[in-house]
């Protein structure tokens, strides 16, 4: 479990300009865009175009609270709050305003069936009488702090925002890029079977 703390805290630290980051943002930069030169061959290869997923583990779960002002709780020193924060400003940076409860889940994945892949998933809950999450029709957005592709893709469930972060796959489309994220994919495999386990 250490092993996998620290593999995520890795993967974080280099994609993630982060003021505690340990790697030289030019490093960070070649590692990503080797990481990305890589997916971009896969697909162009013929790779399927939207990747399948399966769960293979869930690892280090942590319920904490926004107050509106700070983090509190039990885990408030071991969850990942700046990509909590970093995903709530993507949504509605409002948000913070408003008092919440929040669970994180890091879950390993088989994309594919073929390569292991680890995603956090944000569970936010709104802990403010007479104040729910607004629904935003968003489908995905990248994380603008990040230097590699991180992307956070929201589900409103329930009165509950779920964000599920990964770094995507990608695919050329004439000139441009573009991330192969399947909404549907990652609902009914990732977060369906995972939904009963946030409450």
């Amino acid at each position: 479990m250490k092993r996998l703390a620290l593999y995520f805290v890795g993967l974080v630290c280099i994609l993630c300009n982060c003021t505690a980051q340990t790697v030289s943002p030019s490093a960070a930069k070649d590692n990503s865009q080797q990481n990305r030169n890589k997916q971009l061959q896969q697909n162009v290869k013929g790779q399927k175009s939207t990747p399948t997923y399966s769960i293979i583990s869930v690892e280090n779960t942590y319920k904490l609270r926004w107050t509106g002002k700070a983090f509190t709780g039990l885990h408030k020193d071991k969850a990942n709050t700046w990509l909590i924060k970093a995903v709530v400003k993507g949504l509605d940076a409002k948000w913070l305003k408003h008092p919440f409860s929040i669970t994180t889940k890091d879950v390993w994945l088989l994309k594919d069936s073929l390569q292991k892949d680890v995603v956090a998933i944000v569970a936010l809950e709104s802990a403010e009488a007479g104040w729910s999450f607004p629904v935003i029709n968003k489908e995905y957005f990248m994380i603008e702090e990040c230097e590699a592709p991180l992307y956070a893709v929201p589900y409103f469930i329930n009165g509950r925002v779920y964000i599920i972060c990964l770094t995507p796959s990608f695919q050329i489309k004439g000139d441009e890029i573009y991330p192969t994220i399947d909404r549907k994919e990652l609902q009914e495999k990732v977060l369906m079977p995972l939904t009963q386990s946030f409450k």
